[in-house]
C-alpha cells in the first residue's frame, strides 16, 4: 500500500513533494465552480495533478474549528506562516489581519509568522467556528509553505493539519458562516478539527504527524547520510536507549553522557498564564528544584562501551524526574546539572553513578520563558570556572541562595560562568544570537554559534557587548557602552550553526585539523568551514560539508569532539526543528540518535581509564594531540588538588613553548601555584599564550584569593568575597593587583608585540580598580597599530567607561597629557565616546568634567570631536539646565547654540527665542519633513525650559500664552514649569482659566505650578470653593503640600474641603491586596493590553524595558514575578519607600514649595524632580527648608478604576521577562 508521504517544513522549504490529489482530477474550471479538498500544509501547485501549476492569483481555504467551552476564561490566538505570496485571515467572516498586500499594491508576506487574537465577540464557544484565508500567489507556488494554521489558547492547541476546502476566484462570502443566504456558495460538507493536542501543565510524548516523512530505523540511517571519502560516519547509540539528546560529554572512563530533553517545551508543574508572539511565556510560579514539584520526564543516562567494539553496549540512567533539565559536566565527585532556574550538584562521593542524595542549589534565577532559549551548555573552562550559555528569549535575576540579597539581572544571550570555591557569579560577555553552544578552543577562547545567517558565531571576549535583536530581546545592560561587536566574519549563508566544535582531536586527517564543524539543524547537515585570523579574533569560510543526509528528519543539535579525537553528532531526529511548531505539539519524542565521525581508517578502541592514572603522568598526558585528553587531564589535575606536581608544572612552563607550557600553566592556576612573583615571571615568557592567560588571570580575582581557593576547593566566601563575587549590572568585581604586578602589567602593555595579549590586556584593564586600569589604558593607547583593530578600540573604551562613575577626576587626568590626545586610538575610538558618556549621563558632576574636556582640548579638531559627542549625548534631549561652566566652553568651541546664548542673557538671542517660542509651528504635509519638525519642537522645547532658567524680562506673557494656546502638550508641560520662577499673580488666574481643558499630564504640571505658591495655590482653592472645579482634581499627595504653604485662607480652605488628609488604613488596604490578588495572578491575561494600560498609569512615572517615565524606580530589574509585592507597593505605596526616591518638600526663600524627589545635587545645586516629570534647578542659596515626607508621592488607588480583566492584562504585562516589541 502506498502512503501519501505530503511536506515536511524546514524553515520555509518544501521537501518531498507529490501527494497525491484529493479530488479525482477536477479541472480548474471545477475548482472555480464548487470547492474541493486539500490538505495543509501543501501547495495547490502539487496536488492539482498538474491542472493549477500556473495558476497566479486568488483562492481561498477555508475549515471549522471546534472551540472548547473551556477556553473562554483564555484570549484565543490563531497562528499562520510562509502562505505564498500573500494572505488574509478571516473568523467567523470578520477579518483578523493579514500578511503581505494584495494587488495593485502587491507585496510578498511568504516569510511573515503571524498571529491573529481573536475578538471574543465573534467566538461560538462549545461549537464550529469558521476559519477562512483568502490568498494570492503571485508566482511560483502558491499555498501553505509552512506548518498548518493553528488556535491557541492557555497553552492548549487545535492543530490545523489535514484536509481544508479550497476554492478559485474570490468573493467576500467565503469568509462568512453558512446561512440559508449563501449556502449555495458554501462547502456542503466542511471541513473541521477539533482534536486538542498540548497541554501546559505536562508534556506527554509527542508522536509524529502522520502525514510527515516515514521514520528511517536506526539500522538503515546510515544508508541516508554521505560525509568526504576519508572520512567514515557510524550510529554509536539510538533509540530506545536515547531520545531527544540535547547534550553530550564524557566522563575521564570514556563513557558517554547524555542529557535527554524530553520535558521540552513545557516545563512540568506550571500553568502558562500567557505568552507573546516570540512564544515567551509567563507562567504561575517558578518551580522548586527537583525532586520536589511535579517530575518531569528529562533525564541523564551514561553509555559505555565496554569491549572497545566502537558500540555503546552498556547503558544507564544516572538521574531522572529533571523539569528542562538541559546540560551536565562532570565533577571528581559529583555531577553539575543546569537544569533552569537552578544550577545544581548532584554528589556521588561514592563514584556508584548514583546521587547520594537531593541536589544542592548554587545558583537560581535563570529564566524560563522560553525553554529553547534557557541557560544551556556547562562545561569546565581551562581556568577552573565552569562555563554556560544564556538564550536570547529569556532573562535572568541569579542569586547564590543564602549569600545574596539582590540578584544580578540579565536580559537576552550571554555567556555566564560560576566559581564554585569562592562561589563567584559573573556575566563573561553579553550579547550574541540565541546562544545555545558553548565552545572553548585549545588556546581557551570562547565560542557559540548563531541562530542567524551570515556566520557561523561569535568569538567572545572577556567584559565585551555583542549585538543581539536589541527591540525583540532588549538592551545592553550599559547604557554608556556605545558600541559592540558583531559576529565573525563570513559570507552571505542561510542559517544557522548555533553549535559548533573546533577539531583539535587526532581521529580525523590532519588537512581537517584546526577548522570548524557546525550543526545546521534546519538543513540536516554539518558544515566544514575554515578558521582563521581577522587581528585580534577570526573569521571563517565554508568549505563544504562534512555530514548530508537524505534523510530529513536528520536533525543535529550537539557536536563534540570525544575522548578518540573523533567527533560526535547528536540528531534529535525530528520531523522539524521549529520551537514555535513544538509549543504547539509538532514534536516527536521518541526517536534520537548519536553518530561518530572519524577517519575511514580508524579502528575504535576501548577508551582509558584516565582516572587510574597518577597525577604525575596526567601532567606529561597534558601534551597528548588530542584536546578532550589533555582538558580532561587538566580536570582532574585540578580536581585531585596534588599540589606535589607543582614543580614539575612550574618547571615545564620554564622550558617549554607552545600548549604544552599553556596546559602547564593553567594546572598550575588551578592548584593554586600561581603566586604574584610566577605571574610576573609568566609575563616575560616566551610563549604569547602563556603573557595572554597570565594576564587574564591576574585579572580574574586577587591572585592569594585564587591560590587559597584552588588549592583546597572548598573556600568559604567571606565578607569581601561575598560582596565582590557577583557583576552588578554591567560592572565587574574589581580585582586588585599587588603593585608590583600591576606595574608589571603596565609594562608588558607598553611593549607587546603579540596583539591577542594586547586585547587581553584591554579586557583585564575593565576589572582593575581606577588606579591600576588607567595606566594601563595609557600603556595600550600608544600602540597606534591597534586603531583599526576589531576588538581593542571598543574594549579600551569600556574599560575606561566603567572607571567614569567613581573616578572621573582620573580620566579628565589622562586628557591633560596633550600627547594622549593625539594618539589614534584617542582620537579615533576615545574622545568622542568619553564626552558622550558623561553628556549622557547628565548629572551636574558629569557635565561639569565635559566642560572640563573641552577646556583641556589641544586642537579645534579635538574640540569639535567632543562637541559631536556631546550633540550624540543631547540628541532629542533639551539642552536646559547646563552649567554655566559647561556653556561657556561650548561656546567657545564653536558650539554655541541659540539656546546656549540665551544662557548667556545675550540680549539679541533672548530677542530671538522669544519670538520663536511664540509661534506655533504648523504640521508639515510631507512625511519627508517630519524628522526635521520633531528637531525643531526638540529645540523650542528646550528654548522654553531655558526662558524659565534665565528669567528675562518679557517672558512671562510669551509663556502663559503657551500654556494656554499651545496644541504640543509636552511644550504646554514646559512653559507651566518653566513659570514655576515668576511670582506674577496673574499666572495663577491665567492657568486656571484653561484649567480644566488641559490633558491629564498637563493638569499634572498646572498643578506642581499652582501649588507652588501661596497666592496661587489660594486661587486654585477658591475656584474649587465656588464649584468651578472638583476636589478631586487635587491628588491627596498634593493636598498635603499645600499644608506646607502659609496663609490662613488657605488652610481654612484646605481644611474645609479634606477634614481627614489620611490615606486608606492597613487593615483597607490589606483587604484591597487580598480582593485583588487572586485576580492579578490569574491566566488569560493579554501582555500587549496590558502594556497599555502601563504605561497609561504606573509608566508615567516608571521605566519598564526602557520605556515609560524616569521619576520612580525602573522597574525593569524588579522582582516582577512577586504578585503580592507589587500588589502591595501598588496599594499602599508608603509601606515601602524605595532608597533615593524618599520625597522631600523644598521651601524658598521667596515663597515657594516644591515636591518630588532628589534628581541630582551638588554643593550649589538641588535638582528636585516633580511627580509631573520635571526637573526643577533651586540655587541652595534660596532654599530656605528642606523637609522630608514619610508618604510617598506615588497616589493610592490605581487598581481602583480598573476592571478584573484590565487588572490581569496588566499584571500579566509586569510579568514579563522581555520588551514587547510586536503584537
Amino acid at each position: 500500500m502506498l502512503r501519501s508521504v505530503g511536506f515536511l517544513i524546514v524553515a520555509g522549504c518544501v521537501l518531498g513533494i507529490a501527494v497525491q490529489a484529493a479530488d479525482p482530477t477536477p479541472t480548474a474550471t471545477d475548482y472555480k465552480a464548487a470547492w474541493h479538498k486539500l490538505t495543509v500544509p501543501g501547495t495547490w501547485d502539487d496536488q492539482s495533478n498538474g491542472v493549477l501549476a500556473k495558476f497566479d492569483g486568488i483562492a481561498w481555504y477555508r475549515a471549522e474549528a471546534k472551540i472548547p467551552a473551556e477556553w473562554q476564561a483564555s484570549q484565543i490566538t490563531i497562528a499562520t506562516e510562509q502562505i505564498d505570496n500573500a494572505h488574509e485571515a478571516y473568523f467567523n467572516g470578520v477579518k483578523l489581519g493579514g500578511a503581505g498586500a494584495f494587488p495593485p499594491k502587491y507585496e510578498s508576506g511568504l516569510k511573515e509568522l503571524t498571529k491573529y487574537v481573536v475578538p471574543s465577540e465573534h467566538i461560538r464557544y462549545g461549537e464550529a467556528n469558521v476559519i477562512a484565508i483568502r490568498v494570492y500567489d503571485h508566482d511560483g507556488k502558491g499555498g501553505f509553505k509552512g506548518a498548518a494554521p493553528s488556535v491557541s489558547a492557555g497553552g492548549q492547541t487545535i492543530r490545523m493539519e489535514g484536509k481544508w476546502d479550497f476554492r478559485l476566484g474570490d468573493d467576500a462570502v467565503f469568509a462568512a458562516r453558512v446561512d440559508d443566504k449563501n449556502a449555495a456558495k458554501l462547502p456542503t460538507a466542511p471541513a473541521s478539527f477539533s482534536k486538542i493536542l498540548v497541554s501546559p501543565s505536562s508534556a506527554p510524548i509527542g508522536k509524529a504527524p502522520s502525514d510527515y516523512s516515514p521514520i528511517v530505523p536506526p539500522n538503515e540511517a546510515l544508508k541516508t547520510f554521505t560525509v568526504p571519502d576519508d572520512l567514515k560516519l557510524e550510529l554509536v547509540l539510538a533509540e530506545p536507549h536515547v531520545k531527544q539528546p540535547l547534550h553530550i560529554t564524557w566522563d575521564e572512563r570514556g563513557r558517554l553522557w547524555v542529557v535527554q530533553y524530553l520535558q521540552y517545551p513545557y516545563p512540568a508543574g506550571l500553568k502558562m498564564v500567557s505568552k507573546d508572539v516570540f512564544w515567551r511565556a509567563v507562567y504561575d510560579k517558578v518551580p522548586p528544584p527537583p525532586p520536589q514539584g511535579e517530575p518531569g520526564l528529562d533525564k541523564i543516562t551514561i553509555h559505555e562501551d565496554t569491549d572497545g567494539d566502537g558500540v555503546l553496549d552498556k547503558h544507564k540512567t544516572f538521574i531522572d524526574g529533571l523539569n528542562i533539565a538541559t546540560s551536565c559536566a562532570l565533577d571528581r565527585d559529583g555531577v553539575w546539572v543546569m537544569n533552569p532556574p537552578y544550577l545544581l550538584y548532584y554528589a556521588d562521593k561514592n563514584h556508584d553513578d548514583v546521587p547520594d542524595g537531593d541536589p544542592e542549589v548554587h545558583l537560581q534565577g535563570f529564566g524560563l520563558e522560553d525553554t529553547h532559549s534557557v541557560a544551556n551548555s556547562l562545561r569546565w573552562g581551562p581556568d577552573g570556572w565552569l562555563y554556560g550559555c544564556q538564550g536570547s528569549t529569556t532573562s535572568s535575576a541569579v542569586m547564590r541562595p543564602g549569600l545574596d540579597k539582590l540578584p544580578v539581572h540579565s536580559m537576552g544571550q550571554l555567556i555566564w560562568r560560576y566559581h564554585q570555591a569562592t562561589r563567584r557569579f559573573e556575566i563573561y560577555s553579553e550579547g550574541g544570537g540565541n546562544s545555545f553552544g558553548c565552545e572553548i578552543d585549545a588556546e581557551g577562547r570562547v565560542f557559540s554559534g548563531h541562530n542567524g545567517g551570515d556566520t557561523r558565531g561569535f568569538h567572545y571576549t572577556q567584559g565585551g557587548y555583542y549585538q543581539k535583536g536589541f527591540n525583540k530581546h532588549g538592551p545592553l545592560s550599559n547604557p554608556y557602552a556605545n558600541g559592540y561587536f558583531a559576529a565573525m566574519g563570513h559570507a552571505n549563508v542561510p542559517r544557522f550553526t548555533h553549535n559548533f566544535v573546533i577539531d583539535a582531536g587526532a581521529a580525523l586527517p590532519d588537512k581537517y585539523r584546526g577548522h570548524l564543524f557546525g550543526v545546521e539543524p534546519l538543513q540536516g547537515r554539518v558544515v566544514e568551514t575554515d578558521f582563521s585570523n581577522d587581528r585580534s579574533s577570526f573569521k571563517t569560510k565554508d568549505l563544504g560539508y562534512s555530514i548530508t543526509s537524505t534523510d530529513p528528519r536528520f536533525r543535529p543539535v550537539e557536536i563534540k569532539a570525544g575522548p578518540d579525537g573523533a567527533i560526535y553528532v547528536a540528531d534529535m531526529y525530528e520531523p522539524q526543528i521549529a520551537h514555535r511548531q513544538h509549543f504547539q505539539g509538532l514534536i516527536d519524542k521518541d526517536n534520537g540518535r548519536i553518530y561518530r565521525l572519524s577517519a575511514k581508517n580508524s579502528s575504535p578502541s576501548k577508551p582509558a581509564d584516565l582516572g587510574k592514572k597518577a597525577t604525575a603522568e596526567l601532567v606529561e598526558h597534558l601534551q597528548q594531540p588530542n584536546k578532550w585528553q589533555r582538558q580532561t587531564a587538566l580536570r582532574l589535575i585540578s580536581q585531585r588538588r596534588d599540589r606535589t606536581v607543582l614543580p614539575l608544572l612550574k618547571k615545564n612552563i620554564d622550558t617549554s613553548t607552545g600548549q604544552f607550557a599553556l596546559e602547564c600553566l593553567w594546572a598550575v592556576y588551578q592548584l593554586g601555584g600561581l603566586d604574584d612573583a610566577f605571574a610576573q615571571k609568566c609575563l616575560a615568557h616566551k610563549e604569547p599564550l602563556v603573557r595572554e592567560w597570565t594576564v587574564r588571570l591576574s585579572g580574574d580575582m586577587p591572585l592569594d584569593l585564587a591560590a587559597a581557593a584552588n588549592a583546597t576547593g572548598r573556600t568559604v566566601p567571606g565578607p569581601r568575597e561575598v560582596q565582590d563575587a557577583h557583576l552588578m549590572g554591567h560592572r565587574f568585581a574589581e580585582t586588585r593587583a599587588s603593585i608590583p604586578l600591576a606595574r608589571k602589567l603596565v609594562e608588558v602593555a607598553k611593549s607587546e608585540t603579540y596583539v591577542r595579549v594586547r586585547s587581553q590586556l584591554a579586557s583585564t584593564a575593565k576589572r582593575l580598580p581606577a588606579d591600576q586600569a588607567l595606566p594601563l589604558i595609557d600603556a595600550l593607547t600608544t600602540h597606534n597599530e591597534d586603531a583599526d583593530d576589531i576588538h581593542i578600540p571598543l574594549l579600551l573604551w569600556w574599560a575606561l567607561e566603567s572607571k567614569a562613575t567613581k573616578s572621573s577626576a582620573a580620566i579628565v587626568g589622562l586628557f591633560k597629557n596633550a600627547d594622549f590626545w593625539k594618539r589614534p586610538l584617542v582620537e579615533k575610538h576615545l574622545v568622542s565616546r568619553t564626552m558622550q558618556r558623561f553628556a549622557q549621563s547628565g548629572t551636574r558632576n558629569d557635565l561639569l568634567v565635559t566642560a572640563e574636556l573641552l577646556a583641556k582640548a589641544p586642537t579645534a579638531e579635538h574640540k569639535q570631536e567632543l562637541l559631536k559627542g556631546f550633540e550624540a549625548a543631547f540628541k532629542g534631549r533639551p539642552l536646559s539646565g547646563l552649567p554655566d561652566e559647561l556653556v561657556k566652553q561650548i561656546t567657545e568651541s564653536g558650539g554655541g547654540s541659540l539656546a546656549l546664548r540665551v544662557r548667556q542673557k545675550d540680549a539679541t538671542a533672548i530677542d530671538e527665542a522669544l519670538k520663536l517660542v511664540a509661534v506655533e509651528p504648523a504640521t508639515p504635509p510631507d512625511p519627508k519633513q517630519k524628522a526635521a519638525a520633531e528637531e525643531a519642537r526638540t529645540r523650542r522645547i528646550e528654548l522654553v525650559q531655558t526662558l524659565g532658567d534665565v528669567q528675562p524680562s518679557g517672558s512671562v506673557n510669551v509663556l502663559v500664552s503657551i500654556a494656554k494656546t499651545s496644541k504640543d502638550n509636552d511644550v504646554r508641560s514646559a512653559s507651566l514649569t518653566s513659570l514655576l520662577g515668576f511670582k506674577d499673580e496673574l499666572i495663577g488666574s491665567e492657568v486656571l482659566t484653561v484649567f480644566s481643558s488641559l490633558h491629564d499630564d498637563v493638569q499634572s504640571v498646572a498643578l506642581t505650578l499652582l501649588t507652588s505658591r501661596a497666592a496661587w495655590a489660594t486661587q486654585l482653592l477658591e475656584a474649587i470653593d465656588a464649584g468651578t472645579l472638583k476636589p478631586e482634581v487635587l491628588p491627596i499627595d498634593v493636598v498635603r503640600k499645600l499644608t506646607f504653604l502659609k496663609g490662613d485662607k488657605l488652610a481654612t480652605l484646605v481644611k474645609k474641603h479634606w477634614p481627614k488628609l489620611e490615606g486608606a488604613s492597613t487593615a483597607e488596604m490589606q483587604e484591597l491586596i487580598a480582593r485583588f490578588a487572586s485576580v492579578a495572578k490569574s491566566e488569560g491575561g493579554e501582555p500587549f493590553e496590558g502594556k497599555k494600560i502601563f504605561m497609561q498609569s504606573c509608566g508615567k512615572c516608571h521605566l519598564l524595558f526602557g520605556e515609560g517615565g524616569r521619576i520612580g524606580p525602573d522597574l525593569t530589574a524588579f522582582k516582577r514575578n512577586d504578585v503580592n509585592h507589587i500588589l502591595t507597593n501598588v496599594i499602599n505605596p508608603s509601606a515601602e519607600i524605595r532608597e533615593g526616591f524618599e520625597a522631600i518638600v523644598v521651601v524658598t526663600t521667596d515663597g515657594r514649595t516644591i515636591t518630588g524627589f532628589r534628581a541630582d545635587q551638588d554643593a550649589r545645586v538641588l535638582v528636585v524632580r516633580g511627580i509631573d516629570g520635571q526637573n526643577i534647578s533651586i540655587n541652595r542659596d534660596d532654599i530656605e527648608e528642606t523637609v522630608p515626607l514619610k508618604k510617598s508621592l506615588m497616589p493610592e488607588g490605581l487598581l481602583n478604576n480598573l476592571t478584573e480583566e484590565q487588572v490581569r492584562n496588566l499584571f500579566t504585562y509586569l510579568r514579563v521577562g522581555q520588551p514587547l516589541n510586536a503584537q
